[in-house]
């Protein structure tokens, strides 16, 4: 069975999770210091365990596929190593329209270079839907694609946008954007606001909430 395959068993979905190989402390081949975090128990399909995250896999829930150069044990599906993309790319291209809600575990941390490009490639797969879809990094970092979205926040957040694009940010926070404002990627025009509540975000393209202290919901 492909990816394709299992995905198409869920067209009544909206969520799915897919689960990266960052998700311990230590490698899932080593018992971990402290009870393995909370965001990967009680998962349920649709789930998808890529490569390296097909470590922390448990029965057979879910399918597992990437090119084995970060897993430790078998995967559903081989991808080629050599190959122009990464594995998560891979995945978010095959996901169909009618999944709007994408739950990302185990995608942060370790190598710069490889957050840095698990966000981009989180970035092109908004860009390219053509429905209102989010992607959610655990707590720590919310994404959006175009159209008018709420969240909450308590404490401090950035809004960062990887091509230039106009937002409008009103409601509960310290710097609001009440006009349409146009801001260029990875500028600072958004670092470091502080919420106090609900907050509406407007956007005319992918748009990143980070929450770095875990502090919003």
């Amino acid at each position: 069975m492909s990816l394709d395959d299992y995905l198409r068993r869920f067209a009544e979905h909206s969520r799915v999770t897919v689960v990266g190989p960052l998700c311990a402390e230590t490698p899932p081949s080593q018992p971990p210091p402290h009870p393995q975090p909370q965001p990967l128990r009680n998962l349920a399909d649709p789930l998808i365990w890529v490569d390296g995250g097909a470590d922390y896999r448990r029965g057979n829930v879910g399918f597992a596929v990437g090119d084995g150069d970060s897993s430790h044990g078998k995967l559903d599906q081989y991808l080629a190593v050599d190959k122009d993309c990464s594995d998560l790319a891979y995945v978010l291209r095959r996901l169909p329209p009618y999944f709007n809600e994408v739950i990302l575990l185990g995608f942060l941390g370790a190598r710069r270079d490889h957050e840095l490009f698990n966000l981009g490639e989180v970035h092109h797969f908004l860009r390219a839907t053509n429905q209102p879809t989010q992607a959610r990094f655990a707590h720590r970092i919310h994404a959006y694609s175009k159209g008018e979205w709420n969240f909450t926040a308590h404490g401090v957040f950035s809004l960062a946008v990887f091509a230039a694009t106009t937002v409008q940010l009103i409601g509960a926070c310290k710097f609001p954007l009440p006009s349409p404002t146009q801001i260029q990627p990875l500028t600072s025009l958004g670092l470091s606001n502080r919420g106090h509540g609900k907050i509406t975000l407007r956007t005319a393209g992918p748009a990143f909430i980070f929450k770095p202290y875990y502090n919003a919901a």
